[in-house]
């Protein structure tokens, strides 16, 4: 099932391309796309399939999605928006929104049956979780690297202080050595404080 498929996958962009292939071969749609919400609250296409795979339907797709104060509720249909959409699905994790998944028109043209909607009812519901737990994933992710490089950008110059003032402590060097080690301490000390700025900004 979709629903053990996606519990195996961590990456976003995988997990949009299964359920995008998914919702397009189940239902017999034209196409479907899958508009993911970033962490500057921004939306980027996860994945597309049909006709909504061209450049300048993505496009219409975003600027659809960015006009509107609010999409059709679902089951309502987003054909007035858009003749190639069936329905804009909101895809909500808690309060909280994930992304919003594009639906077209049937390939045989048929309506949406009350067994489709439900389908699509439960396909949403199971993306946006997915989606959810994938966005978390990335974000620890985005996390763990930053503090490792932040980490390693601080420790270079403290390594110098704390070196430069053992030595100073341990020993009487002559006085041009003395300036020059506290000289490197002063210029690795602003250094650090550079780090914490651009940190805190």
């Amino acid at each position: 099932t979709l629903s053990t498929a996606l519990n195996q996958v961590q990456d976003i962009y995988e997990a949009s391309r299964l359920i995008v292939s998914s919702t397009v071969r189940a239902l017999n749609l034209n196409g479907s796309a899958i508009f993911i919400k970033t962490p500057t609250d921004f939306f980027e296409l996860g994945a597309a399939q049909g006709i909504f795979s061209e450049a300048g339907k993505q496009t219409e797709l975003l600027g659809i999605i960015y006009e509107s104060d609010q999409l059709p509720e679902f089951t309502d249909s987003a054909s007035s928006v858009s003749q190639d959409l069936a329905f804009l699905i909101s895809l909500m994790a808690g309060d909280k929104k994930v992304g919003v998944l594009c639906v077209s028109q049937k390939a045989s043209r048929q309506g949406f049956s009350s067994d489709d909607l439900f389908l699509l009812q439960g396909t949403a519901s199971i993306t946006a979780m997915a989606l959810n737990s994938a966005m978390l994933v990335r974000d620890v992710s985005m996390r763990d690297t930053f503090v490792s490089i932040a980490s390693h950008e601080l420790r270079t110059p403290l390594t110098s202080v704390l070196g430069y003032t053992d030595l100073l402590l341990r020993r009487d060097p002559p006085e041009p050595t003395r300036k020059r080690w506290l000289q490197n301490i002063l210029v690795s000390g602003h250094r650090i404080s550079s780090i914490v700025d651009d940190l805190l900004n």
